[in-house]
């Protein structure tokens, strides 16, 4: 896999620059960042007595996050910890977070993402995590570097990845099977993708299911890897320039818009009005790329006709983008040494 290019990184950059107004002016500590950043950290004494919040937005993760909860309360029983969930969906994660950035009153320890990072650490709202790394606490080697990098910004660290995602080939081994097509392997090429989705579509025409689509309203679960494979890039790697305009990613498009076109796919609209997603778990796709966050939903929804194999390779190679989330502590952190070893926690 890829690890040098990371979900929507150019969208960071994007994010930062368009919402900056509106958290210059919310008085983050900057010195507590500042200070943190210059000392190892120390592990609190195990009776430490404090209370955090910790916000996510995923309520089907709050099960998981709990019992980590609890096994950090085994090292600290004095730690006690909230889980606030607000869901993502319409953005409402993020409109909380930003009004608590904006009255200083941001969570103990909270979810962060790539197209966010930016804007909170350059405002001065998160707590440099530089710590935790000269002291040991976090060992940034057990991560992939691009998400190191992305939680890294003007050269402070300050997310700890919480996880990190890739993208593959799912495909419904019942369609293949009725329509007799060969299921895809691990050697398949985009060539092979093509054929295999022309057959399937041409089998299936008339009753709405189709050979082959991907998350075309997302890159990272379509044109993304496909750029990436063909030797384009998305954006440079000092983000002052968009890679849309070279050779390999406009071979990259080409690919979708040739599955479209041919009928391979369905088309814009349709997975504007559907996710690929929703299409595939309902039957009506034979082959998508999608995410590594998708597989529990696929799999309740197809049980054993779920399959699933790497990319395709494109003309240079089979890549995946990755994205992963982080967890970081706001700059005025009200229990800094607390929510240091929380993370530090989730971290290891």
């Amino acid at each position: 896999m890829n690890h040098n290019v990371t979900r929507r990184s150019f969208l960071s950059f994007a994010a930062a620059g368009a919402a900056v107004v509106s958290l210059a002016a919310c008085g983050g500590n900057s010195a507590a960042g500042g200070s943190a950043a210059k000392a190892a950290y120390a592990a609190p004494a195990k009776d430490l007595s404090a209370e955090l919040s910790y916000a996510i937005w995923d309520a089907a993760q709050k099960p998981a996050m709990q019992k980590i909860v609890t096994e950090f309360n085994k090292q600290y029983p004095n730690i006690k910890v909230t889980i606030d969930v607000t869901p993502s969906k319409g953005s409402a994660y993020w409109t909380k977070i930003q009004t608590q950035a904006s009255s200083n009153t941001l969570p103990d320890v909270f979810w962060m993402n790539g197209p966010h990072i930016k804007l909170y650490a350059q405002n001065n709202q998160l707590l440099s995590l530089d710590g935790l790394v000269s002291g040991k606490a976090v060992d940034t080697a057990n991560y992939p570097k691009a998400l190191v990098d992305l939680y890294t910004v003007n050269g402070a660290f300050y997310g700890v990845p919480k996880d990190f995602d890739t993208s593959a080939l799912f495909y419904n081994k019942a369609l293949f099977k009725e329509a007799g097509v060969s299921e895809p392997t691990s050697t398949w090429t985009w060539d092979d993708v093509k054929s295999a989705g022309a057959k399937l579509s041409k089998f299936y025409q008339g009753k709405g299911i189709y050979g082959y689509a991907g998350d075309l309203t997302g890159g990272q679960t379509s044109y993304y890897n496909t750029m990436i494979e063909a030797g384009g890039t998305i954006i440079s790697t000092d983000g002052k320039r968009s890679g849309y305009d070279s050779a390999g990613s406009i071979a990259g498009l080409q690919f979708w818009r040739d599955l479209i076109e041919s009928g391979v796919s369905p088309s814009m609209q349709q997975l504007t009005d559907t996710s690929s997603s929703d299409m595939y778990t309902s039957r009506k796709l034979a082959m998508t790329m999608d995410g590594s966050w998708t597989v529990g939903p696929a799999q309740k929804a197809l049980g054993d006709d779920l399959g699933i194999v790497s990319l395709p390779k494109g003309p240079k190679s089979n890549q995946s983008v990755i994205h992963g989330l982080a967890n970081v502590i706001p700059a005025n952190a009200k229990n800094p040494a607390a929510a240091q070893a929380f993370v530090a926690f989730l971290g290891t």
